[in-house]
């Protein structure tokens, strides 16, 4: 079985081609409904995500897990959500910020 260092060293690995299908999804879902503060809400919890899970990943706790896992639930709840495509723009805009964060956190080590 992987640690959980390897496992999120692989998904790191892998983020590039997420930020790709979730930029795509955020497009599509903004051309149904443009909401940019459930876009700000998503894009802002999913780097706060993102960065809680390389803290974990780094070794400083558990913690840092059970906060990165909250975030989702957080965002939903906080998120001025008042029709389904907001959802579709939440979800894919929390994705892209994961994505972006952790491409670039593999970007900058160079692996």
């Amino acid at each position: 079985m992987k640690t959980s260092q390897a496992v999120g060293f692989s998904l790191i690995g892998q983020a590039h081609i997420g930020l790709i299908v979730f930029a795509v999804v955020l497009a599509i879902s903004l051309v149904l409904s443009l909401n940019l503060t459930v876009v700000t809400y998503g894009a802002l919890f999913g780097a706060v995500t993102a960065l809680l899970l390389l803290v974990y990943w780094l070794g400083k706790g558990g913690k840092f897990f059970v906060l990165a896992v909250m975030c989702p639930l957080v965002c939903i709840v906080v998120t001025p959500i008042t029709s389904f495509f907001e959802i579709a723009n939440v979800l894919g805009a929390f994705f892209v910020g994961l994505c972006f964060i952790l491409t670039v956190y593999r970007l900058k080590k160079g692996s």
